[in-house]
């Protein structure tokens, strides 16, 4: 099986980072996998295994993306059995184009929650993009999405959709049980009697202002809140945070390997506007930490507790107080890697009917 797929993570030209890692993983019963990158100039292909390899569109500007994908992938698509693409929305359509030029069956996944209302309002963009993920879907061989919550979406918007799989995230449940905390950092947080974590993107899809907000109304002088994360919220957040007298108990640690984190924490809370998975959520169970989130993503399907954004105060004041019944943790479904592996393999063998 050669794989041909089409994405915007230009963090893959790095053969050292996690998703560099990830897609030589995928690719290791396959016989080749090229990736075509939707990239601006400065980038170079590169061989991140003898059997996969990853092509810049070095594109002039953000317009020129989706052509640039377009006349690589037909030059590199010939060789390919099937074309995979990791959104329904510009390589979305460059992938479904690609499929009819050259008589490719195409999978196209499906990693954020588009169909919520929130995801429309946030950017014209999001408008368009859902636009073209209406086109997109029902033209595609085969769909993947990565919670059981966008599968019914998608089902309930749509009459004439291909067959659509769940197939979540990946998530290194080995690395998160087995990534512990130093001495020092316990130290730092040894003080607390409640430590509650946010572990997210410092951006206003994220609401992580939210989370402060409830913290600071029902969260006693000898409990912390601690931040991972970076974005363009932050300072707007740490700004908050001194207003309402909290800044001494919130630690905005960056943006680091959450891992050591989770075994800290008492309580994960995830804000958040909308979710397409919520990966922090898998990653807080593999290690049995309870979760507080809104209705977004895996948080119900995972056996989160579940509070709209109105009453997220007044539930994290319960979970303190003790009166808050935790949900039934479920754990995520592949505890290896191999086990993830062969199923994404398997997902893709569906598409050429094997």
């Amino acid at each position: 099986m050669h794989v041909l797929t089409i994405g915007t993570d230009t963090n893959i030209f790095d053969p050292s980072s996690a998703v560099a890692a990830r897609v030589v993983a995928q690719a290791a019963s396959w016989d080749f996998s090229t990736i075509i990158v939707c990239s601006p100039k400065g980038f170079v292909p590169v061989d991140l295994a003898p059997n996969v390899r990853a092509i810049p569109t070095n594109s002039s500007s953000k317009l020129g993306y989706g052509f640039d994908a377009l006349y690589l992938g037909m030059q590199e698509g010939r060789k390919a059995t099937v074309i995979s693409t990791q959104d329904p929305f510009e390589v979305g359509l460059v992938g479904v184009l690609l499929s009819w030029s050259l008589r490719r069956p195409v999978q196209v996944q499906v990693h954020t929650d588009f169909l919520s209302p929130e995801f429309f309002k946030h950017s014209f963009v999001n408008q368009m993009r859902t636009r073209i993920a209406r086109f997109v879907l029902p033209r595609a061989t085969r769909v993947r999405v990565v919670s059981l919550r966008i599968k019914q979406s998608l089902e309930a918007h749509y009459k004439n959709l291909p067959p659509v799989d769940v197939l979540p995230v990946f998530v290194d449940i080995e690395h998160i049980k087995n990534t512990h905390p130093t001495d020092a950092l316990r130290e730092r947080f040894s003080k607390y009697t409640k430590k509650v974590l946010v572990v997210a993107r410092l951006e206003k899809e994220k609401n992580v202002q939210l989370a402060l907000d409830a913290f600071a109304e029902s969260a006693s002088e000898d409990t912390c809140l601690i931040v991972v994360g970076e974005g363009k919220e932050r300072e707007v957040l740490q700004k908050s945070a001194q207003e309402r007298g909290i800044i001494e108990r919130v630690f905005f640690e960056g943006w680091q390997d959450p891992a050591p984190y989770y075994h800290l924490a008492d309580l994960l809370l995830v804000p958040s506007v909308y979710e397409g998975y919520g990966l922090v959520i898998a990653e807080a169970h593999a290690v049995n930490v309870p979760v507080l989130s809104t209705d977004v993503g895996i948080a119900r399907e995972s056996g989160a507790m579940i509070s709209s954004p109105e009453k997220f105060t007044g539930a994290l004041t319960d979970w303190f107080a003790g009166n808050l019944q935790e949900g039934e943790v479920r754990q995520y479904p592949y505890p290896t890697k191999t086990e993830y592996m062969q199923a994404y393999t398997k997902h893709l063998e569906d598409c050429l009917g094997k």
